[in-house]
């Protein structure tokens, strides 16, 4: 995942020629389909590297029900997990592995509006 302006030539190359012709050679289709703006680019990232941590719903501090799941911003999730920084690590867990959305093209902050899935 990288922002168009945040590629050098080297990535270019390997994402936009080299894969694809390899990937033609044994009938997979691969292409690049577009730029991705920086901040969700970064949001991605942070993501991807909270989500493969065991399941949150098997943590007995999950919330299951209405409760928690009323909730509409990243800071009223993070306190009904807890609180703190740890309520804050708990609340990006449970978005990097799908559990709500929230709008990944602006930062992700603690008044980030969430959607439960």
């Amino acid at each position: 995942m990288r922002a168009e302006d945040d590629m050098g030539t080297y990535a270019r190359v390997i994402l936009t020629e080299l894969l694809p012709e390899t990937f033609r050679a044994h009938g997979i289709d691969y292409r690049v389909c577009g730029t991705m703006p920086r901040q969700r680019t970064v949001n991605l990232r942070l993501l991807g590297a909270l989500r493969w941590k065991a399941p949150a719903m098997k943590e007995p501090w999950w919330v299951a029900g209405s409760d928690i799941q009323s909730t509409k911003s990243l800071g009223a999730v993070s306190d009904a997990f807890g609180g703190g920084p740890v309520g804050r690590g708990r609340a990006l867990r449970a978005l990097a592995q799908c559990h709500l959305d929230v709008d990944l093209d602006r930062p992700i902050t603690q008044a980030s509006e969430v959607a439960w899935r």
